[in-house]
């Protein structure tokens, strides 16, 4: 697969950017991912047998008190393998320098995750995409809403770069 967005990084240059409302979007993204790996987790994972509540694991505290709020979403159990990947994501998501306008990390020319992790990481993706539409369509639909508007941030600010190179 072609990367598309070959000027990604470049856009962090260009754009005026709100740290609030950037920490926002990494925050909801980390639900989205917690929420993937979740259910994927509940569905693979069934014979683990040292699943903990996610309610008795140690998240980010913005994190944390979004799942003890959410009752539905507190009731997950994760074992020790997609608890790890959990805590990977979130590390990369609060790291990522393109959260403001980024749509797809596998999108991204910036490659941050160690193959062996996206190995891992890409089950769950593909699995729980398809799933969370279902079990959380507010989220899916917040989700969607993001990416349409950061897909056309992208093409906006390439067309208009492309104008200024050409003018």
């Amino acid at each position: 697969m072609s990367k598309q967005y070959k000027q990604f990084p470049n856009l962090r240059k260009m754009l005026v950017i709100n740290k609030e409302e950037e920490q926002e979007k990494k925050k909801f993204e980390k639900k989205i991912f917690f929420l993937m790996a979740a259910i994927y987790c509940e569905d693979h994972h069934l014979t683990e047998k040292n699943k903990i509540s996610v309610s008795d694991l140690e998240f980010p505290k913005e994190i944390k008190s979004w799942i003890l709020e959410e009752k539905r979403i507190a009731n997950y159990l994760l074992c020790a393998d997609c608890y790890e990947l959990v805590n990977k994501a979130f590390q990369h998501t609060q790291r990522c320098p393109h959260s403001t306008y980024k749509t797809f990390c596998h999108e991204c020319p910036t490659m941050c995750y160690r193959k062996e992790d996206q190995e891992k990481m890409l089950p769950i993706m593909r699995y729980s995409g398809k799933k969370i539409m279902w079990k959380h369509p507010m989220y899916t639909w917040r989700f969607i809403k993001n990416l349409l508007k950061n897909k056309n941030k992208i093409k906006n600010m390439i067309r208009e770069e492309k104008r200024g190179a050409e003018g």
